[in-house]
């Protein structure tokens, strides 16, 4: 003997009374038209800045290339030949973040210098202030 209630037949009659009603119309509004209705359903960023992460991972990033002794000592010599508004084309390694050196980009800035700080080690151009550690190649244009 069944219980009563478990029986499929008695779901689909609980529903059999409302199932082919029409409806619900307002006399009051009139109804909205589907180009509005999508309006209604527009996307929604919940999830702010992911897009922004899923860019950066398709970014492709560079390891960090160690210099010659012999290079790194040219770099210096030609650093301190520099003056401001010399113009210089500058090649210098872009960490991916501020702990680690690990990889990131390579970068090319061309212009005038407008600051040279041998105190901390950087030199400004195109309003980027550039580490000398990071520098990989500089040439006086």
């Amino acid at each position: 003997m069944e219980a009563e209630g478990n029986n499929m037949n008695d779901c689909k009659n609980d529903y059999e009374d409302i199932l082919h009603c029409n409806r619900p119309v307002s006399y009051k509004r009139n109804p909205m038209q589907r180009s509005h209705r999508a309006k209604q359903f527009a996307a929604f960023d919940a999830l702010k800045g992911y897009e922004d992460a899923v860019h950066a991972q398709e970014r492709l990033y560079e390891p960090y290339r160690e210099l010659s002794p012999e290079k790194t000592e040219e770099i210096d010599w030609i650093l301190h030949m520099i003056r401001c508004h010399d113009r210089i084309k500058v090649t210098w390694f872009q960490p991916l973040s501020h702990n680690s050196s690990d990889a990131g980009n390579y970068l090319i800035e061309a212009g005038e210098v407008q600051d040279i700080e041998f105190q901390d080690g950087s030199l400004m151009v195109n309003d980027i202030r550039i580490p000398f550690f990071s520098i990989t190649s500089v040439e006086k244009e």
